[in-house]
């Protein structure tokens, strides 16, 4: 008897994606970033994972990238603690043997953490400026959601405009109030500041005093000439 020993190989087949990525995903500062795709293919395809264009290998950036294909056939990268500068942008999966290839992309937005309402340095207790001088209130604020800002005179709520009131909250999160020519009448008294927003709220506050301009002596008349 003659005995044949018979190798029945897979047929060819494209590298394939059992299921494209999100369209989009959104993730919250500090928490995972995980990307996974079941992949398809005979031979077995090669993975690449990129983000905003640029090759991702396993263990970049010190090891917060991971990169690993499980035994199930499925793709994963994952970022341990996602951070909002480092790790939001678009990433695609690429999937290639010698049959065909198949791509995969979704833009990734990590949020930052909700955080209450904050004032990172208070205002001095008491400010004072010359009268026509500017007086300027500053102080950085955070929060997420963005806070609400109130600023109050005496009690009284403050808007942009009035009275050359200049309020303003600058892209770095300094709230700013200003008064280009401070006048003692008007402008002295107590103000306050209130950030707000749906996770808390913080106050601060301080006494403005607006001196009346230092005025030089002058003479009159020349003294007498001594004799």
């Amino acid at each position: 008897t003659t005995q044949t020993k018979v190798q029945v190989e897979k047929a060819p087949k494209k590298a394939t994606l059992e299921a494209a990525l999100p369209q989009e995903m959104n993730v919250i500062e500090h928490e995972p970033l995980r990307l996974s795709a079941k992949v398809e293919g005979n031979p077995p395809p090669d993975v690449n994972w990129f983000k905003d264009e640029k090759e991702l290998k396993d263990g970049d950036d010190n090891g917060r990238i991971s990169i690993q294909m499980l035994p199930e056939g499925t793709t994963q990268l994952e970022i341990a603690s996602a951070d909002p500068k480092k790790d939001s942008g678009v990433y695609k999966l690429v999937v290639s043997n010698s049959v065909g290839d198949a791509a995969s992309e979704t833009k990734v937005k990590v949020e930052k953490a909700p955080q209450k309402a904050t004032i990172e340095d208070l205002l001095p207790k008491e400010t004072s400026v010359f009268e026509k001088q500017l007086l300027r209130l500053s102080v950085k604020v955070s929060g997420n959601p963005l806070p609400k800002v109130q600023w109050f005179k005496s009690g009284k709520p403050i808007s942009d405009g009035d009275d050359g009131v200049s309020i303003k909250l600058l892209p770095e999160g300094i709230a700013q109030l200003e008064v280009e020519s401070a006048d003692a009448k008007r402008d002295s008294g107590l103000y306050k500041l209130v950030v707000s927003n749906s996770l808390g709220d913080a106050t601060t506050e301080t006494k403005v005093e607006i001196n009346k301009t230092l005025v030089k002596a002058t003479l009159d008349a020349a003294l007498p000439a001594l004799t």
